[in-house]
């Protein structure tokens, strides 16, 4: 049973969520106590801190005069406690990462197994997905994103730049000869990565005359996800597109050949995202402080 200041963490949450759906996800609940719980305030405090309809969930004038009372109080008591518990030697709690699935299975996950040795009251809640998530709206903590990102009140540390690299086996190449253009790319056999939030293929990125190109290519193989469409190119089914963070170790290795790098399209940020200092549980902040110096430059493209 929920106690009378879980209840004050539950409005907090649907305020802050802008639903109670969205606080359940966020608070591990279901709904249905989450809405037991405004219930039960709104009987102690003997006035409506919310008002529903079938599309949305707002704030009444009351409910947001304790709002302003509330928050800052409950981020005192988080700050507190995690004082207490650095004074002790101790962190403990619960860290969500989000992170590309290529990018976090073959570079992040090894060193997030050597954080948690180094803290291991910490719990890690890793999820590994292409697709974009809503961090606020998902209570994530720590995320790794590519590309420009929009203006955000999150904080966004630039780890480093990935290059598009376009590639084959020496089998593949052997058996069907290395394109010298673009335009040859359409005579091979072609795998393209498809988006798992929309199904739709990611186009091909290039560089003529100073100028990025996209282009959508004819394929043979559609795949959707990223180790896979690495894999099926190291076995030779056909030429990929990727990142070079994704494909270093097999271009070192010599299991894939880049081709056509003179149209190689400028190379990505990779950058950490995690939320503003100010409210960050000590535990978040030592996972931030730990990938930012362990995903350095060198580890992110030791290609560049």
């Amino acid at each position: 049973m929920l106690s009378k200041l879980d209840d004050v963490v539950v409005f907090v949450a649907v305020a802050d969520a802008g639903g109670f759906t969205a606080a359940a996800r966020r608070l591990g609940l279901t709904t249905a106590a989450v809405s037991k719980a405004i219930t039960r305030l709104e009987q102690r405090l003997s006035t409506r801190l919310f008002t529903r309809t079938t599309r949305a969930v707002h704030m009444t004038d009351a409910g947001s005069r304790y709002y302003t009372r509330c928050r800052p109080a409950l981020e005192e008591l988080a700050r507190g406690e995690d004082e207490a518990l650095e004074e002790a030697g101790s962190m403990r709690g619960r860290i969500r990462v989000e992170l590309p699935t290529s990018f976090g299975r073959t570079i992040v996950i090894p060193l997030l197994a050597e954080f948690q040795r180094t803290y291991p009251d910490i719990a890690l809640d890793i999820r590994l997905n292409d697709r974009y998530v809503d961090l606020v709206e998902q209570s994530v903590d720590v995320a790794v994103r590519f590309g420009t990102l929009k203006d955000s009140t999150l904080n966004v540390h630039r780890l480093g730049m990935s290059r598009t690299c376009t590639c084959a086996s020496p089998a593949y190449l052997e058996q069907y000869g290395a394109p010298r253009s673009i335009a040859e790319l359409e005579q091979h056999r072609l795998i393209t990565y498809l988006s798992q939030q929309t199904r739709r293929p990611y186009p091909w990125f290039f560089r003529v005359n100073g100028e990025v190109q996209t282009q959508l290519q004819k394929s043979r193989i559609e795949i959707d996800d990223s180790g896979a469409n690495r894999a099926l190119a190291v076995a030779g089914a056909g030429i990929i597109q990727d990142l070079s963070c994704h494909l270093w170790e097999d271009l070192l290795t010599g299991r894939l050949v880049e081709i056509l790098s003179e149209f190689s399209a400028p190379a990505l940020e990779v950058s950490l995202v995690f939320p503003s200092g100010r409210d960050m549980p000590s535990r978040v902040r030592a996972v931030v402080k730990f990938l930012r110096t362990r995903l350095t430059a060198n580890v992110i493209d030791p290609l560049r």
